[in-house]
């Protein structure tokens, strides 16, 4: 008789839990604000006589890993 009432008990919470959890979540969920745009202007073209100067212009990579599985 208690496993049959410790069974429904967890159901009835985990039920409970599915039901409200996006209500929780949007409650609990933190504003995402956007990055900010580079604005492609303002970036710097590289010359010939930069080149000829046998100087290495910088690259800067930025590697993105989505792991929202969305």
């Amino acid at each position: 008789m208690k496993t049959k009432l410790l069974a429904i008990s967890i159901f009835a919470v985990t039920a409970v839990t599915v039901s409200f959890f996006p209500v929780l979540q949007h409650a609990f969920a933190t504003p995402v604000t956007s990055p900010s745009i580079v604005d492609p202007v303002a970036i710097a073209p590289i010359s010939i006589n930069d080149l000829a100067k046998n100087e290495r212009p910088k690259i800067e990579v930025v590697f993105v890993l989505d792991t929202t599985g969305s």
